[in-house]
C-alpha cells in the first residue's frame, strides 16, 4: 500500500496536467484575462519573448487591485495528495504575482482562491518559481491560475 501510494504522489510531481502550458496554441486551455478593475489589463501570447518553445503569456495590469488568468480545466483532487505548481516568470515590475490553484469542493464551492502559492515580485529575468502543497480535507478539484494584486507587466 504505501509503495502505491508514492508512485502516485510522484507521478502528481511529474506529470504536467495543464493544456498549452507553453501556449505555443495561442490561449487555446486558458481563460480570458480578469480584473477586479474593468478594462485594467491584458493577457496576450507573445511570440517575440520566449525563455522556450515559440511563445509567452505576456500579461499587463495597471490596476491597483486583483487579476488573474486560469487555466479552462479543472483536475480532479483528493484529500491528502501532494500536487506541484511550477513555471518560468519574468517580471518587468510587479507588486506581487503567484502561480496556484483554486480548489473547490462538492457543487464547485470555492475552499480556498489560492493554495499553494510560489510568488515573486519585483523585477527579474526569467526565473523558476514552484511550490508543492497538500490538498485540503473536502476538496474535489483543483484549477492552476496565474494570479497578482496590482500593476504588474509578466
Amino acid at each position: 500500500m504505501i509503495s502505491m501510494l508514492l508512485a502516485v504522489l510522484f507521478s502528481f510531481q511529474t506529470a504536467n496536467l495543464l493544456r498549452n502550458a507553453g501556449f505555443e496554441e495561442g490561449m487555446a486551455g486558458w481563460s480570458a484575462f480578469w480584473s477586479r478593475t474593468a478594462d485594467s489589463g491584458t493577457a496576450t501570447v507573445d511570440s517575440q519573448l520566449a525563455r522556450a518553445g515559440a511563445s509567452s503569456l505576456k500579461i499587463v495590469h495597471t490596476g491597483a487591485q486583483d487579476w488573474s488568468v486560469a487555466a479552462e480545466r479543472s483536475v480532479p483532487a483528493r484529500s491528502g495528495e501532494i500536487f506541484r505548481v511550477a513555471g518560468w516568470v519574468r517580471l518587468e515590475k510587479s507588486e506581487t504575482l503567484q502561480l496556484g490553484v483554486v480548489a473547490r469542493g462538492r457543487q464547485g464551492r470555492v475552499l480556498e482562491w489560492i493554495l499553494g502559492p510560489a510568488s515573486t515580485s519585483g523585477t527579474h529575468g526569467w526565473r523558476a518559481i514552484s511550490r508543492r502543497f497538500v490538498v485540503p480535507e473536502g476538496c474535489e478539484t483543483i484549477q492552476f491560475r496565474i494570479t497578482g494584486y496590482g500593476p504588474c507587466t509578466a
